[in-house]
This record gives structure tokens, C-alpha cells and sequence, in this order.
């Protein structure tokens, strides 16, 4: 059998990005024609954003299984699985004439983008060495960015008034990554480990870890604020500041280009420095400020680009803390399934029930959002992110370099 070049972990690196891109694209088709949508479907805000949360609902209710399935049969598997879930979603809304019947195929949609974000540590894991890990991770969370950027930037110009010509458009480009997906990949036979214990091992070794807990309430918080920016900005210019839909949407692909960006950029940061955990405080709190002074008190493409760096920051520290379960001693690649199961949970109840459950409704007066204090509790979970990552080990690549000359 033909051996695998090592060049071949940035084949694997690329196509668990772009196989992500369509779900985010997908998911985040309406927030770009909000009052059409709402219309269309006769949504209040509330549902609206519970609408565009639901993709996110898998991981809450899925990930662990879907953790302890990846240590089981592979990562591969899993989100080949995933993604055909996906396809239907995307498919259904075509049929979709109410907000349960939409809601329902949203939460479909949503296994694919989850648990490719679940299994990419555990299948880079095989692929890549302990301290390259934060730029794969990087890349791949960047393409929620990206994807949700081509959603806002694109949909209104080329499918305004044409939804299902839009989810059809969406759907063909899942099905194509689905048939590449599993021509393409492949696991690391030379690394991979196999699970010999019983399939709740990993998970009761992740239970047990305080590390993956607090990993997963970074995650949580940090898609609070990812949420509450990403899915209701467009909605806030248009609503509050009466801008007009197509600039409203300009300024809106500025932020996810800022966190598209970040998500590279960061890990890249964070690699030069070594030292990840005062880092990654400072640039929680950082990005959370300069994301509401962008909101409150500026205007105008000076707006857009004080936004972006806010989201730069925040979008940027996640890649990190979400490829930290295969590199803590309690966990290793073998269990690392079923930890990120754990946090991809956690992550998700913060996507899902922080904004809709939580933030929106505190920020909601008698049927009337208040996007002042909307955005002000995205960035308060900005600066928690960065409070919450000073009480996990430093593995920064100072420290990964050290353990790994010591071993």
C-alpha cells in the first residue's frame, strides 16, 4: 500500500474547511433579507434569531454522541454522516411554509458544520504535530466566517425576492463536498489509535477533566458574542439606524471579514508569542470593547472597520482553546472525540440559548428590541471568554515545544 505524503495533512486541512463553508453559507442565507424572510414566514425578531440559532442545536443535543461515535468509527465516518443530514435540511426548506416545519430543517442543516467543528481536532490530531495545531484549527473555524460573509455579501444581489432559488443553490453546493468528502479523506492509519475500552471510556475521562469544562464555557461564551453580532447587526443598522439593506449588508460582511480573518491571523499571533493564556485575555476583553464602541458611539465605514477588528480579536482566540482536548495529558488524541463532544455541547447551548434564550429576550421591551443592550451582552461574553481562559494550563507552543523536548 502506497504510503501517504505528510503533505497530505493540508490536503485534509482544506477539505474539512470548505466542507464547512456551504453549512455556514446555508445556515446564514436569510440573515441577509431579514424582512423579506420574516415576512415571507411572519416571524417576530425573536423567532427570527431563534430561526438562524437552530443550526445550532446538534451540537447540543448530538455532540457527545457524535464524540463518542468519532472515537468509535473515525472521524471520516461521522461526518460523512453528518453531512448527508445536512443535505436533507437544506433540501427541506424548499417545502418549509411555517416556523416549525423551517426550524426543524435549520436544526438538520446543522450536523454537518457541527460536527466537522467537533471532529477536526481529533482527525488533525493524527495529521499534525501538538504545536501546529492552532493554524489548521484557525483555518477551519474561519470558514464559518467566510461562509456566513459570501450568505450577507452575495444572497441580496443574487437571489433577492428568489429564496428557494437560494436554497437550491445552497443545497447543490453541500452535495458536491459530500461526494468529495468521501472520495477525498482519509484517516492516518500510521497514527490513529485505536479504542480498545468500552465506548464510554473517553467520556468519563472528559467528564472528569475540570480542563474541558472550563474549555467548554469559553466556547460558550465566545459564541454568545459570534451570534449576537453575526445574526442581528444587518437587522440593528436596518431597524435602528434606518440604513439601507444593501449597505447594512456591506458593513456586516466587514465584521465576519474581520473574523474570517481572525481566525488565521490569531492562531498565527499567538504561535510567534508562545504564551497563550494573558494573550488570549487581553484580546477577549479588547475585542469585546472596541466591538460595542463600534456600535454606540461610531458611524460610517469607521464603524465597519472598528467592528471588524473587534471581531478580529474575539472570532481569533476560539481556533486555540477548541484544539486544546487532544493536547492535555487527561485526554490525548485517543479520547479526544468525546472531550470536544463535551465542548461542542457547551459550545452550542451558547450559540443557541445565550441569544434567543437569554440575551435577546433581556434586550426586548414590549415586543421592541433594544440593540444597545443587545450588542452590550454580546460584548460582555467577549471579555468572559477571556476571563475564563486565565484558569486553563498554558499550551501555548513555548510550552508544547518544552513538553515535547522533554519527552
Amino acid at each position: 500500500m502506497k504510503k501517504v505524503s505528510p503533505n497530505f495533512k493540508w490536503v485534509i486541512m482544506v477539505m474539512v474547511t470548505l466542507s464547512t463553508v456551504p453549512i455556514s453559507y446555508n445556515s446564514f442565507q436569510v440573515s441577509a433579507l431579514p424582512i423579506e424572510f420574516m415576512n415571507e414566514l411572519g416571524l417576530d425578531s425573536v423567532e427570527f434569531t431563534s430561526i438562524l440559532t437552530a443550526s445550532m442545536l446538534p451540537g447540543v443535543f448530538f455532540a457527545i454522541i457524535g464524540g463518542i461515535l468519532a472515537d468509535k468509527i473515525g472521524p471520516k465516518t461521522t461526518c460523512t454522516i453528518a453531512l448527508a443530514v445536512s443535505l436533507a435540511g437544506s433540501l427541506g426548506r424548499l417545502l418549509a411554509d411555517n416556523y416549525l416545519f423551517y426550524f426543524i430543517c435549520m436544526v438538520m442543516l446543522g450536523f454537518g458544520g457541527t460536527f466537522l467543528s467537533m471532529c477536526a481536532a481529533k482527525l488533525f490530531s493524527e495529521w499534525f504535530l501538538p504545536h501546529e495545531m492552532g493554524i489548521p484549527m484557525g483555518v477551519v473555524l474561519s470558514s464559518g466566517a467566510l461562509g456566513t460573509a459570501i450568505a450577507q455579501s452575495t444572497t441580496a444581489a443574487l437571489f433577492a425576492g428568489n429564496l428557494h432559488g437560494a436554497y437550491i443553490f445552497g443545497s447543490i453546493w453541500i452535495l458536491v463536498m459530500l461526494v468529495l468528502w468521501i472520495i477525498i479523506v482519509r484517516e492516518n492509519k500510521d497514527k490513529k489509535i485505536t479504542e480498545e475500552a468500552t465506548i464510554f471510556t473517553g467520556l468519563k475521562k472528559a467528564v472528569k477533566s475540570r480542563n474541558i469544562w472550563i474549555i467548554g464555557l469559553c466556547a460558550a461564551v465566545s459564541m454568545g458574542y459570534q451570534m449576537i453580532f453575526n445574526s442581528n447587526y444587518i437587522a440593528g443598522m436596518q431597524t435602528a439606524k434606518t440604513i439601507d439593506a444593501a449597505i447594512a449588508g456591506l458593513y456586516g460582511t466587514i465584521f465576519t471579514a474581520g473574523g474570517f480573518l481572525g481566525n488565521i491571523i490569531v492562531p498565527m499571533i499567538l504561535k510567534k508569542i508562545g504564551v497563550n493564556r494573558p494573550t488570549i485575555f487581553v484580546f477577549g476583553i479588547l475585542g469585546g470593547v472596541l466591538s460595542y464602541i463600534a456600535w454606540a458611539y461610531l458611524d460610517g465605514m469607521t464603524m465597519a472597520i472598528v467592528l471588524a477588528l473587534g471581531g478580529l480579536l474575539v472570532f481569533g482566540i476560539m481556533p486555540p482553546l477548541i484544539g486544546y482536548p487532544p493536547l492535555l495529558d487527561e485526554i490525548g488524541p485517543q479520547y479526544a472525540g468525546s472531550a470536544s463532544g463535551i465542548v461542542t455541547t457547551l459550545q452550542m447551548i451558547g450559540a443557541y440559548f445565550l441569544p434567543s434564550g437569554i440575551l435577546a429576550p433581556l434586550a426586548t421591551n414590549g415586543g421592541m428590541m433594544n440593540y444597545d443592550h443587545l450588542f452590550l451582552y454580546g460584548a460582555i461574553c467577549a471579555a468572559l471568554f477571556g476571563i475564563l481562559a486565565l484558569v486553563l494550563p498554558e499550551l501555548g507552543s513555548k510550552a508544547l515545544l518544552k513538553r515535547s523536548k522533554e519527552n
